[in-house]
């Protein structure tokens, strides 16, 4: 391939104010990207770790950053071990540190803006027409909750970051004919495949890029040219392809769920459209729905979907009359959200629902992009190509108007301008239910209150609660999975242990003194007073159903000496007990009808009361 065959058209001689207008241009772009960055540190600053978050921190915590288990063990069908890395790192410089998260999400998420800008450079010129793609990038709502929620950040960014790099990288491979950047392109793919399995869509993207854009021709011979051109970039995919195939699927179950029709992805595609895609491009949904404790879905009005989907044809048919490859550009974005929509029909609509899952916009966030890069392509010709021939059409007029350049330009600045307010009004929205996450307040109080645990003292390791990690996503509800990485010594409570000081976290994450409730052992007299070896049943007043309880007795003795506390189906605990002691905590693991107690003879111990249950709610 030579770069003469591709090299650019004779422009008009710049002008005294072209470099100054340039940096203009640049200025005014990267000043975009960095609207979208602070809108979202504004939002992502917030909040705190959600669900999924606490299931890849606990599991970085406990490993080592080469542990095959940590970087190669599937997540919900994600193999991932990029963002296992990512974890662990944040993970060992500050534990639930989500200041330190946040920073890092947006490092990434800037460094993206700064790839999309080249990219967009690369592509159309550096005239301010490719503000507009910049502008409907970094400010649509697509990428919102993908990149202020660290579990779906740790996917998503990377992704768009590395597909906006294997696009740029290929675009150079066309300009200068040199073919260590399709192999750098094939390099920024399998970064990206470090981090998500969707980065896979990149290949044939950049190879629909490469196509229907960067080649001249008709589109047969084209795709021939392009196929000859560019033929180290597509070896390396096609090696990098079947490579990642392999492994993934030594690694990962199949992650089609059963039920799954073509039926359902047609009617995905017309729900996400509707409610997710379209307002989202647009700065919608304007309006949320509550999801869980601190989540949101899109939740447009029907009034705010049709202004969404009539806004989005008046630009489709505006780009007919003025766009430089329309049909291709949106018949390249058509055929990239029903391939996105199918995807999460295919994997988690028949496990979760439609409703969900397709107005959740974490699914979605590589969009952001790709509909950016096809607003662009349908608009501005791409630098260095010839330009479609031009239809007699006559004046460029759409109903009243006569589109000169001072009128698109106006449009072009208005659209901006209303996707940055409406960016703005979701983000408002988006963050009043991201900041009420309960978890902050929680570990606030958790954290210092567990580095101060006595040496002697064991813990109730029961989950935290529910609002503040989902219970079944176990055992990363766990204190003792949670709080050592801060510099807490946990010590739990574990079955056929026992103590003499049992600690545990309230609601609020405040540690306490544990007060068990439950089922009373029915203590006759109010006192019974094993001597010996031979033990004395003591009968509970309701049966305890088979579970790990923690039996509180209240008692007192004479001198030090071992209570020995029997279950019904053959558990045994010996619990030292010293003379100055008033209650004791036994954790076993049976059905509690009745305990036999025994004790040393001599040492006076008399049990006074008894509790079987548990030092917090069930289902708290």
């Amino acid at each position: 391939m030579s770069g003469t065959d591709v090299a650019e058209r004779p422009a008009a001689p710049p002008t005294d104010d072209a470099p100054r207008r340039e940096r203009r241009v640049l200025l005014a772009a990267v000043g975009l990207v960095a609207a979208g960055v602070a809108l979202r540190a504004w939002v992502g600053y917030a909040g705190w770790f959600s669900l999924d978050d606490y299931v890849f921190y606990t599991r970085a915590a406990s490993m080592s950053p080469g542990d095959p288990d940590l970087l190669f063990t599937p997540y919900n069908g994600h193999l991932m071990p990029g963002a296992m890395l990512w974890v662990w790192l944040a993970t060992a410089l500050d534990p639930l540190g989500h200041g330190l998260v946040v920073t890092s999400m947006l490092a990434v998420l800037a460094l993206t803006g700064v790839a999309v800008v080249a990219l967009f450079r690369s592509l159309f010129g550096r005239s301010e027409a490719v503000l507009l793609p910049v502008a409907v990038y970094a400010l649509s709502t697509l990428s919102l909750p993908g990149s202020t929620w660290w579990a779906a950040a740790l996917n998503q960014l990377p992704q768009v970051l590395f597909t906006a790099l294997a696009l740029l990288a290929q675009v150079r491979c066309v300009r200068t004919g040199h073919h260590r950047w399709g192999l750098a392109s094939a390099a920024a793919v399998a970064a990206g495949l470090a981090f998500s399995e969707k980065t896979a869509l990149a290949m044939p993207l950049v190879a629909a890029v490469t196509w229907l854009f960067l080649t001249d021709g008709p589109p047969l011979r084209a795709l021939v040219t392009a196929l000859r051109r560019s033929w180290v970039t597509w070896a390396a995919y096609l090696v990098l392809g079947a490579a990642y195939v392999a492994v993934y699927v030594s690694r990962v179950p199949d992650q089609v769920g059963e039920g799954a029709s073509l039926g359902q992805v047609v009617g995905g595609v017309g729900l996400a459209l509707r409610r997710t895609v379209l307002p989202g491009l647009l700065g919608g949904p304007w309006r949320w729905q509550p999801l869980g404790v601190a989540d949101s879905l899109a939740d447009p009005t029907g009034l705010m979907e049709l202004v969404a989907a009539v806004a989005v044809g008046l630009v489709v048919v505006l780009s007919l009359r003025v766009g430089a490859r329309p049909v291709r550009a949106w018949g390249l974005a058509v055929v990239v959200v029903v391939v996105d929509v199918a995807l999460v029909v295919l994997t988690r609509v028949p496990r979760v629902g439609a409703d969900p899952v397709l107005l959740e916009y974490r699914y979605f966030t590589d969009l952001s992009l790709v509909l950016a890069l096809c607003v662009g392509l349908a608009f501005l010709p791409v630098r260095g190509r010839t330009p479609p021939a031009h239809r007699d059409r006559g004046p460029t007029v759409l109903g009243v108007w006569t589109l000169t350049p001072d009128v698109l330009r106006t449009v072009a600045g208005t659209a901006v301008v209303l996707l940055g307010l409406g960016a703005l009004v979701s983000a408002s929205g988006f963050r009043d239910r991201w900041a009420a996450n309960p978890g902050r307040a929680y570990f606030a109080a958790a954290v210092p209150s567990a580095r101060d645990i006595p040496e002697t003292a064991r813990v109730y390791d029961g989950p935290v609660p529910d609002r503040v990690i989902w219970r079944l996503l176990w055992p990363a509800t766990l204190p003792s999975r949670l709080l050592p990485p801060t510099g807490a010594t946990v010590t739990p409570l574990t079955t056929g242990g026992s103590t003499a000081d049992l600690r545990d976290f309230a609601a609020d994450g405040r540690l306490r003194r544990s007060e068990v409730s439950g089922i009373s052992l029915a203590v006759d007299g109010g006192r019974v007073c094993p001597d010996g070896p031979r033990p004395v049943r003591v009968e509970a007043v309701s049966t305890a159903f088979s579970w790990a309880w923690v039996v509180q007795l209240d008692l007192s003795a004479d001198r030090d000496g071992t209570l020995t506390l029997g279950t019904p189906n053959g558990g045994r605990v010996e619990v030292p007990v010293a003379a100055d002691q008033s209650r004791v905590w036994v954790m076993v693991e049976d059905e509690i009808r009745w305990v036999d107690l025994s004790a040393s003879p001599g040492s006076g111990l008399c049990v006074t009361g008894g509790v079987v249950g548990l030092p917090q709610p069930v289902t708290w």
